[in-house]
């Protein structure tokens, strides 16, 4: 009798079993490399809990993330910077430059990103300043929609094809982030996050396009802007990014993903052979890199004078000089190579008084002042004076001899009232670690070429003040630049 309920109960429970497997399996489907990718994202999706969705939606600076803290709250995205070669801040990559120098930019950053474990980065920024004013005015291409629309090529070469001749099975390509979406880079007395005051026609014809050319060339993500719209904040502005972004556009913004993961993965990697191990250490890569960012400082450097007249311009320097002076407070941190002749003597002095400059028999002097280094909302700036010790070195030098001005900054500052005074001016904007590429267009070895994508003002009290607009008289219009 026993046997009679033995044989269904053991089928019931091989059936439970089966289920069971069944489900498991079913579970496991997101690890799968051969399943759709949709598939793969449902899976996963529907077995996190709300914290964990959360979680991953949330981002915290690395100096923040313990492990405990990783854990409990399931953070997903981790902020991290630093590691790589600095090519020059964006100011200066304009239309005059070559595209495929702007596609090899993002090529290089996406290399060395990948080299430290992470696959995605919060780059291009394609605000389009409006209001040199605003603290994080450096991060934006140009004043000019135009400039920032050409130099979303960067895209391509951050996400695109992987370069011919690279070497096989080094991760070479990164996710983007087009940011901020959309109206932060034109808020009123240039605030950080504060409100953008404009109509529909201003927002498509003036902010808008550069987000048009970086989906059609496949940007990964859009970052949407912490400031507000006509007194909307851009997070609760459901008819831009909704309906306009999402819906006209049809893009589909992604959360930043988990940047903890790499590590299991790239030890993985190395272990079995897949990235060599040689990559984890300084090799001479390094070396293509640095000369990679010295020519990028090379080719984005504007010159804005150069003597009095054409007829007796003072650069490029002569390289044959008895002894010149190297001054000023960024003189020293631009990674300065003279490289001028053996027999010249070089002297450095970061805040000489006149009674020096006049005393030392000077052939010429190189000064370089500009802006302390700043981040977002700390940068903004109502006055954009350079500082009254780099002031002070200018009058101090430029007034006892021959001088050029090399100005450090992440935007146009106040030059016009201390112009007179300096023999030759360049703006070298932010260059990064390998500024000393100054040195090779300075003494001749290379050109000067670029032009300002920026409109260089007379006074504060003429900002905001863009390229077309009615009342636009600058000290240097966007597209100046003389050439050598």
């Amino acid at each position: 009798m026993f046997s009679r309920y033995l044989v269904p109960i053991l089928g019931l429970l091989l059936l439970c079993a089966s289920t069971r497997g069944q489900d498991s399996k079913l579970n496991m489907l997101y690890k799968d490399p051969n399943q759709r990718m949709n598939i793969c994202i449902k899976v996963l999706m529907d077995q996190t809990t709300l914290e964990e969705k959360i979680g991953q939606m949330a981002q915290i600076d690395r100096r923040a993330a313990t492990p405990e803290i990783m854990r409990d709250y399931s953070i997903g995205n981790l902020l991290s910077g630093g590691g790589v070669c600095h090519v020059n801040r964006p100011q200066p990559r304009s239309r005059w430059i070559e595209k495929d120098l702007v596609k090899r930019i993002g090529a290089a950053t996406a290399l060395e990103a990948r080299a430290t474990g992470i696959p995605y980065v919060f780059t291009p920024c394609i605000t389009v300043c409006r209001d040199p004013r605003w603290g994080r005015c450096y991060e934006s291409y140009s004043e000019d929609p135009k400039i920032v629309q050409d130099m979303t090529e960067i895209i391509p070469g951050l996400q695109g094809n992987i370069p011919p001749n690279s070497p096989k099975g080094v991760l070479m390509l990164v996710e983007t982030c087009a940011k901020h979406y959309v109206g932060d880079d034109g808020t009123t007395k240039g605030i950080n996050m504060n409100n953008k005051v404009t109509n529909w026609h201003g927002l498509l014809s003036i902010h808008m396009p550069p987000y048009y050319n970086s989906i059609i060339k496949g940007v990964s993500t859009v970052m949407v802007s912490y400031s507000s719209l006509n007194e909307v904040k851009m997070h609760a502005n459901r008819q831009l990014v909704t309906k306009f972004l999402k819906g006209t556009l049809r893009f589909r913004v992604m959360v930043p993903l988990n940047h903890t993961e790499f590590i299991d993965t790239l030890t993985s990697l190395v272990n079995n052979n897949f990235i060599p191990a040689g990559l984890m250490m300084l090799s001479e890569d390094i070396e293509s890199s640095q000369r990679f960012g010295k020519e990028a400082v090379r080719k984005s450097l504007v010159l804005l004078k150069n003597g009095e007249n054409a007829d007796s311009p003072v650069l490029p320097l002569p390289n044959k000089a008895s002894k010149i002076l190297v001054a000023g407070s960024h003189a020293n941190k631009l990674g300065f190579q003279c490289g001028v002749h053996p027999s010249t003597e070089t002297s450095y002095s970061e805040s000489p008084d006149e009674d020096f400059v006049k005393s030392n028999n000077f052939s010429y002097a190189v000064v370089v002042v500009g802006e302390p280094p700043y981040a977002e909302s700390a940068g903004d700036n109502s006055n954009l004076t350079i500082p009254q010790q780099g002031l002070d070195t200018i009058k101090n030098v430029c007034g006892n001899v021959k001088c050029v001005v090399v100005l450090v900054s992440g935007r146009p500052l106040v030059i016009q009232p201390h112009l007179e005074h300096i023999d030759a001016l360049v703006a070298a904007w932010l260059p990064g670690t390998e500024g000393n590429g100054v040195a090779d267009v300075r003494f001749g070895d290379y050109g000067f070429n670029d032009k300002s994508s920026r409109t260089w003002f007379k006074t504060v009290d003429q900002l905001p003040m863009n390229v077309d607009d009615s009342h636009y008289d600058p000290l240097f219009p966007v597209g100046y630049g003389l050439t050598t």
